[in-house]
């Protein structure tokens, strides 16, 4: 197994190596692995190696934000169709419209539970991919 076959691995703990090997082909229920520098091949019960054979997106945190959406109090809004204010009275969210608006004005058939779902979303946003 090399660099062809396998996925090099290398663990440390407190600067010592404590593994360094080749983790490779999973068959009849276990996995090839071969430590670095012997020509033995060992093989380890069950699939390991899906944990390393990952694209560089897998490996970074994804999280945007991590908020309780409860704690959302405010959200605004501004885009090329005008700016929008909600606050949140109690339990429910309300559209605060401001008396000199021209933009934003008051949303006709305003759903409180579509900003509630919104302030959820914003609360655990996750990237999808990377740039």
């Amino acid at each position: 197994m090399d660099a062809e076959h396998g996925i090099h691995v290398v663990a440390q703990a407190g600067g010592e190596t404590v593994f360094d090997g080749w983790i490779g082909a999973f068959r009849s229920g276990n996995t090839m692995v071969r430590l670095e520098g012997q020509d033995e091949v060992l093989m380890v019960r069950g699939s390991i190696k899906f944990a390393f054979n990952k694209p560089v997106r897998d490996w970074r945190d994804r999280g945007i934000t991590d908020l309780e959406s409860g704690r959302i109090a405010r959200l605004s809004f501004t885009n090329e169709n005008g700016a929008w204010t909600f606050e949140k009275r109690g339990d429910a969210w309300a559209q605060v419209v401001a008396e000199d608006a021209e933009e934003g004005a008051a949303v006709e058939n305003f759903d409180a539970t579509r900003v509630r779902t919104l302030a959820s979303s914003l609360a655990r946003m996750r990237a999808a991919d990377f740039a």
